[in-house]
Formats: C-alpha cells, structure tokens, sequence
C-alpha cells in the first residue's frame, strides 16, 4: 500500500526534496519514500517533473502504523515552512485530504492528533474521506486497483 504526497508551493521541486528529506531522516521511513515522476508537457523543452512523493506503508497494521509517523513527519515539516506550501495526501482507495502551512501552525495538539488520524484514515480506508475542508476526492484513480 502506497501513498502519494504531493507538495506545492513556490519552487515546488525544491520544497518536494526538502519534505523527501525529512521523511527520509525518519529511521522507519528510510528505504520508503521515492520521487514521482512525471513526463513534461507536450511542447515544453523540461524532461520529466518530480510530482510528488510516493511513501511504500506495507499492508496491515505496520501501514497504519507506517503511516502515522510519515503523517508526523509532514506536519512536523510544515511547521518550519515559511510561504505558501500546502501538502496533500492521496490514499491508495484516491481519497485525499490537504493542508497548508498556515492551518497547520495555527492548530492546538489535538487537532494536530486529529489531523494524523486523518491521514492514517486515508491510508487504511478506500472510502472517500467527508470534511468539506481538508478532504476532496481525487478523481484520478487509484495506481493499484486492489489497493496493495
């Protein structure tokens, strides 16, 4: 079971390297997190773009538990950005919720422990997550149809 980080903001290359970086600091995220490639528009004279993050969880109770502490690791990250970075999370069932900078420093302690739940909800639930703010469901579809 994978998830797939995908960061935005002002040089959004530099700012997915600077999350991979973190995530990779993390001892049980080390060996997990790999960039997501993605071919350059037609016309364009750029070879491929880094589109975001992809973190491997495994599968059971060791992806959920993957899954929190990569969940601690981005909001840890967001805490020392400055500007406008926002971070949404994909789950493999392409559900998604997203953050930005300014919610996450302005959130109290349980709802920083809510905002992890969130994101491990996603990693282990191919149900689409329902609050209007901080989840949409992506359109895309899932990379792998069982959701392995």
């Amino acid at each position: 079971m994978e998830l797939l980080v995908e960061v935005s903001g002002a040089a959004s290359a530099d700012v997915v390297s600077g999350a991979r970086r973190w995530l990779l600091d993390e001892p049980e995220l080390r060996g997990r997190v790999t960039l997501q490639r993605q071919p350059a528009e037609p016309g364009t004279m750029s070879g491929e773009l880094v589109g975001g993050l992809l973190i491997w969880l495994g599968s059971g109770s060791a992806a959920l538990v993957t899954a929190r502490v990569a969940a601690n690791v981005l909001i840890a990250w967001l805490k020392t950005r400055r500007g406008d970075v926002s971070v949404t999370v994909i789950g493999p069932g392409g559900t998604s919720g997203s953050v930005n900078v300014s919610n996450v420093k302005s959130l109290s302690a349980a709802d920083l422990d809510a905002l992890v739940d969130r994101v491990v909800g996603l990693a282990g639930s191919p149900e689409p997550v329902n609050d209007e703010q901080s989840a949409r469901q992506d359109p895309r579809e899932p990379e792998d149809p069982d959701g392995c």
